[in-house]
């Protein structure tokens, strides 16, 4: 059964990384288990200015019967950090779509 994990795992990963993080021991230990899926459209997931990072994230363990057919950032218009000041959340929401094969 393939597992799907994502959140806010607070792993630094550059929006022009191809590899994820290599320097960071959660994120090698996590790719030991589970397949980092990078954005279609990686920019920033925090709108702190004072950070350049993707900090949401997705996973997928190996399994049958499971395509990923898109993972992407959603909100990328920087009006969208705007909120953070009334409260709103401090991060873009991640959204991704699986396909379950038969």
């Amino acid at each position: 059964m393939p597992v799907i994990l994502t959140g806010d795992f607070n792993i630094p990963v550059a929006p022009t990384s191809a590899t994820g993080n290599q320097g960071s021991v959660a994120f090698t230990t996590l790719e030991q288990v589970a397949t980092w899926l990078r954005p279609s459209n990686p920019v920033k997931t925090q709108c702190s200015p004072s950070f350049n990072s993707m900090l949401d994230l997705f996973f997928l363990t190996t399994g049958p019967n499971i395509s990923v057919n898109r993972v992407a950032v959603r909100e990328v218009d920087p009006s969208y950090c705007d909120l953070d000041a009334e409260g709103y959340a401090d991060h873009r929401p991640v959204v991704a779509n699986f396909e379950i094969l038969p």
